[in-house]
């Protein structure tokens, strides 16, 4: 009889703790894709859904608030401190701006636990007009 009641009580448990890390974390972002004469509209989109999809598995993040596309020139400014790094050879790269809140364990990823980061920079690059690729992150430098 013990037995099944433990049984019980860990499946209980397993149910009401599952859903903590399926919480949709990007809910209710804000997504602003600005006006770009370098990048389409679709281009914009598909970076901005990459950057969705990164952070909707980042384990450190429980909630993505905003995304927006740092403009041209933090776009063409990050394509241009990249440009002769040969880890990092993309025809383009584009820089997108999030915020979000960190999680109790985010330190573990060199984050403040329990936090609101805002302004963080998201970079991706892609060839040839291919998949954008996540390249770094971090809070940009004055552009």
């Amino acid at each position: 009889m013990k037995k099944i009641i433990c049984i019980t009580l860990i499946a209980a448990l397993v149910l009401l703790t599952a859903g903590c890390g399926l919480k949709n974390k990007a809910e209710n972002v804000k997504i602003d894709l600005g006006e770009s004469d370098i990048f389409s509209l679709e281009d914009r989109e598909s970076a901005a859904a990459c950057i969705i999809k990164k952070y909707k598995h980042d384990k450190c993040i429980t909630q993505l608030n905003n995304v927006y596309y740092a403009g041209d020139k933090g776009s063409i400014s990050e394509q241009q401190s990249r440009e002769g790094l040969d880890d990092q050879a993309y025809d383009e790269i584009i820089a997108f701006m999030v915020s979000f809140h960190t999680s109790e364990k985010a330190s573990a990823e060199g984050f403040s636990p329990d936090e609101d980061y805002t302004g963080y920079l998201q970079i991706f690059g892609r060839n040839n007009g291919g998949e954008w690729k996540f390249i770094d992150g971090g809070y940009p430098p004055v552009w």
